[in-house]
């Protein structure tokens, strides 16, 4: 029998390659770990404890504040597989949602309107992609997809019936005054200004025909036709006019395009350093700071100020007056003596909270599994 040799090694650099089968047997643990969970396996007492209720205990997956999260084995699959970065919101501003919203009552308010199958997630994961390959950071792109869902539910062929057919007021009468697309533009001046930047008077696109007597719009038909800069002429393309449309009639990567030129054309607010496009086009890595004024900040700001008031400051007290301005309005338009019990809500949480549903679903977690539970605690 040979010789037992004991052969002693020094190590000249640092063991790197040990580092790593370390890391990717810590990671098989802990998905075993969630596994063992479908059966109650609690991490606190290590006893197997048969429940009703599924829950899983994940310490890959982390919520944003560091703690374990509760997504399963395929949710957590999905989310290292994942070809989009996650929605990220920096601790002060959880702070600030969980603070303007403290009751499951209060909750159920915000969620009556979200997102909830699988055709509506997918029409903001077109949208999330229009964005990507308009070259806006992921945080900007999930931030406008918020924007885009409080305003028309990701339907970029949305317009406003009321004010279309004359009922509008203070110019929004009309179809060149009415509120269309993406994210409800309005006023005749603004659209002519969008059309001639995007040459969309010169150049013949195709839309989506539309019928004046049902008034629907065909997604399965399209019409070529030109957007005119002639008020008068515009006028939606139908299966009789085949010159002219209008934008609601256009297709996402249309709407994209006027909303880029849009936020491009937005000057700066009152003391800010940068404009509304240069903080959304901010392009590092998010680090997850309690700087309420820091560049993370400022661009989830704008992504919300851009529509609702690019004249305030992009900081976070001019972002919360102008949320107080706009829950006043909402009080006194939809509430008072005819509705005691309407009760506003904080636009900015609301866009903050879609973004974040929205970021879930692009990065392939299973829409059961989409929730605020990792946001919202009591």
């Amino acid at each position: 029998m040979a010789e037992e040799k004991i052969i002693n090694v020094e190590w000249l650099t640092d063991r790197y390659e040990d580092d790593i089968v370390k890391a990717y047997k810590s990671m098989a643990l802990n998905l075993l770990s969630s596994e063992l969970s479908v059966f109650g396996l609690d991490d606190l007492d290590k006893s197997l404890v048969l429940t009703d209720k599924l829950k899983y205990v994940n310490k890959i997956i982390t919520k944003p504040r560091s703690n374990d999260s509760n997504f399963s084995i395929g949710a957590t699959i999905a989310a290292f597989s994942r070809y989009a970065g996650p929605f990220i919101i920096p601790p002060d501003l959880i702070d600030y949602i969980r603070e303007e919203i403290q009751s499951q009552e209060e909750l159920d308010r915000y969620l009556s309107i979200y997102p909830s199958d699988e055709e509506r997630y997918e029409k903001g994961k077109e949208l999330f992609e229009e964005l990507i390959k308009a070259d806006y950071p992921t945080q900007a792109a999930y931030m406008l997809c918020g924007a885009a869902y409080i305003e028309c539910g990701w339907n970029v062929n949305q317009f406003n019936k009321a004010e279309a057919a004359g009922g509008g007021v203070g110019g929004t009468g009309g179809w060149s005054g009415c509120g269309e697309g993406l994210f409800g533009l309005t006023f005749w001046r603004q659209k002519q200004e969008l059309i001639k930047k995007l040459n969309l008077n010169n150049k013949r696109i195709d839309v989506y025909e539309y019928n004046l007597n049902t008034r629907v719009l065909n997604t399965n038909k399209t019409v070529s036709v030109t957007i005119p800069i002639e008020e008068n002429l515009y006028k939606p393309a139908t299966a009789s006019n085949r010159r002219t449309g209008c934008l609601f009639q256009c297709k996402t990567d249309i709407w994209v395009e006027l909303m880029k030129v849009y936020i491009e054309s937005l000057g700066k607010g009152t003391g800010d350093d940068k404009t509304t496009y240069e903080y959304l086009m901010y392009k590092e890595e998010p680090l997850g700071s309690r700087d309420p004024n820091d560049d993370d900040h400022k661009l989830l700001y704008s992504g919300y100020l851009f529509k609702a008031g690019n004249g305030y400051k992009k900081e976070f007290d001019s972002m919360k007056k102008c949320v107080e301005k706009y829950k006043k309005t909402h009080e006194r338009m939809y509430g008072g003596v005819n509705n005691p019990n309407f009760k506003s809500k904080n636009g900015f949480v609301d866009q903050i909270l879609v973004a974040y549903l929205l970021s879930l679903y692009v990065n392939d977690v299973p829409i059961p599994e989409i929730n605020l539970d990792d946001i919202i605690k009591f």
